[in-house]
């Protein structure tokens, strides 16, 4: 008996075109798709404005609340390694279930458990420690760059004898 050796060639959609063939298995190129239809016009770029000097339309960093926040994320950092060494001293609580298989294979998945759960605190944790730290960094940035800012207007000022 023969068999059929035709392979299944996967086909490639693109955006408002037919199903076209990808490339074969010998190597052959997939056909160009055909787009029945043309792109909607884009529209043009607003023109670009300078910010306003009160700020209207712009960003505002509030460098204190990012501060506040790194401060209380830090406070809950200090309840969660508490409660996470507390946990550790206490154990998976399973040392009297052994002696037989069932009890066996019970303890070992609560063991497994607990310690996939001490892991997830400290990986959580150290998440947020590191968040905290960021958002400190970053208030710290914002400090700097506001303190550049002004040390650069000064000098064009000056330069400007103004």
């Amino acid at each position: 008996m023969a068999q059929n050796s035709v392979a299944a060639v996967p086909t490639v959609l693109a955006a408002g075109a037919a199903a076209v063939p990808a490339a074969g298995a010998a190597g052959t190129p997939a056909p160009v798709p055909q787009i029945s239809s043309k792109p909607e016009t884009v529209p043009a770029a607003l023109p670009w404005t300078a910010p306003q000097p009160a700020g209207g339309g712009q960003v505002t960093v509030n460098r204190d609340v990012l501060r506040s926040a790194a401060a209380t994320m830090r406070s809950e950092l200090a309840a969660l390694d508490a409660a996470v060494s507390q946990v550790r001293r206490a154990g998976a609580g399973v040392g009297s279930l052994q002696g037989w298989p069932t009890a066996d294979g019970f303890s070992g998945n609560a063991t497994n458990a607990h310690n996939g759960c001490l892991n997830a605190s400290v990986q959580a944790g150290d998440r947020h420690q590191a968040t905290a730290s960021n958002l400190s960094d970053s208030a710290a940035t914002y400090d700097v760059a506001e303190s550049d800012s002004r040390a650069a207007v000064h000098r064009v000022a000056g330069a400007l004898g103004e």
